[in-house]
């Protein structure tokens, strides 16, 4: 730029930046805090590291994937249980139903 001459903002630009105070003053956060929270969600590798310290100090819970898996697990054994003809543990078989 040169000598005397200002930058133009757009309305976006002071959009963005009422959004910015707004967001500050609601969470009560300095403007650091804010720019690292959307470092957080632009940066896959910023967002996996502070998920993994999220989960290690219980502020997140584990993957979804985790608990599917155990369900899975779960109901391929009680299926194979099934097969053989045997019921799960903690189950009733009904009997049939005499007479129609």
């Amino acid at each position: 730029m040169t000598a005397g001459l200002h930058r133009q903002f757009t309305d976006a630009d002071v959009a963005a930046v009422a959004l910015s105070l707004s967001l500050e003053r609601r969470y009560d956060i300095s403007p650091a805090a804010l720019a690292f929270g959307i470092r957080v969600l632009a940066d896959p590798r910023v967002r996996a590291d502070v998920a993994e310290l999220g989960r290690r100090i219980g502020r997140i819970q584990p993957p979804p994937a985790r608990a599917l898996d155990f369900e899975q697990e779960r109901a391929q054994r009680l299926l194979r249980l099934g097969e053989a003809g045997q019921a799960s543990p903690g189950t009733r078989r009904l009997a049939p139903r005499s007479g129609g």
